[in-house]
């Protein structure tokens, strides 16, 4: 079990205090500030709960805001979800964690702050190598809970790597068409070679992947960074004539 994750079902149980007005108006842009680290967000617009091949990984999570993110992230999202279903139809796809309405902590994690990172749950395979999903309940966090072997593997079921790497690809491509780019990636480094070991995993080479191992495994979820030109967090001082005496 992800101990970090704990705190998820305290968090899902409670009905997140933020005013819905904040995402009132998803047809204006937003405006994002520091960084993924310690930010904030204005404007954040929703990911839609489903599409024909996708679906958030919690509806209780999305009425509750957890999946909402800068304009253009969701928009790159959004047209990713459409190139992949013309590619592979029968996987639905989960997202999952985005950013909180208005930014800030997102506990448990320590990043998601200003609507720039997005999580995506790892598309699966059954046994007999046809597309499936696993459940998802308070119980395993809503799938933020399960553990894969170092083989990509979970009882019956085994990671999508072909899919997944795919879905990394898009989300590059469509990136690129709204001004932007893929960041960053978070995925278990001992799993990565199986990602690449696929037809679009050499596609794959211009996309930065955190080298490290994360606190948090990252093996039942890849973690997506988009950059995205953020205002500064702390507005700068005004230059007066006493500042610049004592610089």
């Amino acid at each position: 079990m992800h101990s970090t994750y704990l705190i998820t079902s305290f968090l899902l149980t409670l009905s997140l205090s933020f005013s819905h007005s904040s995402l009132a108006q998803q047809d204006q842009p937003s405006t994002c500030y520091g960084t993924i680290g310690k930010g904030k967000l204005e404007n954040g617009h929703l990911l839609p709960t489903e599409g024909k091949n996708f679906k958030t990984y919690s509806m209780e999570a999305t009425e509750n805001g957890y999946t909402t993110a800068h304009s253009r992230v969701a928009d790159i999202v959004v047209a990713a979800y459409e190139w992949m279903s013309m590619r592979q139809p029968m996987q639905t796809l989960i997202y999952a964690d985005a950013s909180l309405p208005e930014g800030g902590k997102f506990p448990p994690h320590v990043t998601h702050q200003n609507g720039t990172s997005v999580d995506f749950m790892v598309p699966v395979l059954n046994q007999d190598g046809l597309p499936a999903q696993l459940e998802r309940t308070a119980e395993n966090r809503w799938g933020y809970d399960i553990v894969f072997d170092e083989n990509g593997r979970y009882g019956d079921y085994i990671i999508d790597f072909e899919t997944m790497a795919m879905h990394i690809y898009a989300l590059q491509l469509k990136a690129k068409e709204h001004r932007s780019r893929v960041a960053r990636v978070i995925f278990a480094p001992e799993l990565r070679p199986l990602l690449f070991d696929t037809e679009y995993g050499p596609k794959l080479k211009d996309i930065n992947f955190y080298k490290k191992a994360a606190k948090v495994r990252h093996d039942e979820h890849y973690h997506v960074d988009f950059k995205i030109k953020c205002q500064p967090l702390e507005q700068p001082q005004p230059v007066t004539e006493k500042t610049v005496k004592s610089e």
